[in-house]
């Protein structure tokens, strides 16, 4: 009995041997392609996270470099505020021990930067000519139109409407390819080209182009928390905290990282967006009317008022 128990070990054994070496692995199926999502899908989680971002404001810290009006290169960091009121309302603050020296703004009509170094000069320009001209502006980083749009902070426009000119796998480098997609928007003077992650619906850059297809502006998008609801808005909205944007026509870099983001019934004040206050309350006497020369790409020109 012994003897036929070793006997049928030893054929089993032979013949899991022979199934192991005489026939090779199947290569594993391919894993089925991801289905390209839809616009609809995409656009509904935009509305979910800046949808109802009607105001904002937040405590920011703010690196810069850039060309200023003189021609010079300059290196800026400071702390601040960074404030948004909707439609086309920026205020980014910038400066150290509780003393500003820079400022960003823009209301419905008109965009600035202010100087409060050695000499205090306002640099203003119409937002309506902004819009159909590049980012290389005299005395001015970046359009403040384009700032929030490169920190996708604008909404977007509704399913259907021709504004979306598509939805596309993303291959930018340095993003997940086969979960991320590229929306492409046209808004107005400009082309927005979004890179969403179809996971979280987070967006994790964008590029802003000229009508003729080239990138003047990119930035990398991280770090995505909750805005703080005081304003009984139906959800929370979800923004990133941190922000690196290029803009290499213009030679210039914006580093942004914003914290204590908030909706707030008493934030931003209006005085943040009223160009004419701020030149009183911070004593500029110095006011240069930003020309542009009218087509995209070309410098503009500044001229005192």
């Amino acid at each position: 009995m012994l003897r036929e128990l070793r006997a049928a070990a030893v054929t089993a054994l032979v013949l899991v041997l022979v199934g192991c070496t005489g026939t090779p692995d199947r290569p594993p199926d391919p894993e089925p392609e991801a289905q390209l999502p839809s616009y609809e899908t995409i656009y509904a989680g935009a509305e979910r996270r800046i949808g109802t971002l009607e105001r904002l404001w937040a405590a920011s810290v703010t690196s810069l470099r850039y060309v200023d009006a003189e021609g010079e290169r300059r290196r800026d960091q400071g702390e601040g505020h960074f404030q948004m009121q909707r439609p086309g309302s920026l205020a980014v603050f910038i400066g150290k021990l509780g003393e500003t020296y820079l400022i960003l703004g823009s209301d419905a009509t008109r965009y600035w930067w202010i100087e409060l170094l050695d000499d205090r000069v306002a640099y203003v320009g119409r937002s309506d000519e902004a819009q159909q001209s590049s980012e290389a502006t005299l005395g001015v980083p970046v359009l403040p139109s384009d700032l929030l749009l490169a920190l996708d902070l604008e909404r977007w426009p509704e399913p259907g409407s021709p504004r979306v000119l598509g939805v596309e796998w993303s291959t930018l480098d340095g993003v997940d390819r086969g979960r991320t997609v590229a929306v492409t928007i046209d808004e107005l003077g400009r082309i927005r080209r979004v890179h969403v992650d179809t996971v979280s619906l987070d967006p994790r850059a964008v590029e802003l182009l000229t009508k003729d297809g080239e990138v003047f502006a990119s930035s990398r998008l991280s770090q995505h928390a909750r805005v703080l609801n005081r304003i009984g808005a139906p959800v929370e909205p979800r923004i990133p905290m941190r922000a690196e944007i290029d803009l290499p026509a213009a030679e210039a870099r914006l580093e942004i990282s914003l914290s204590r983001a908030a909706m707030d019934p008493r934030k931003p004040r209006p005085v943040v967006f009223d160009f004419d206050e701020l030149l009183d309350r911070f004593g500029v006497g110095t006011v240069r009317q930003i020309e542009p020369a009218g087509r995209p790409g070309a410098e503009h020109a500044a001229r005192d008022l």
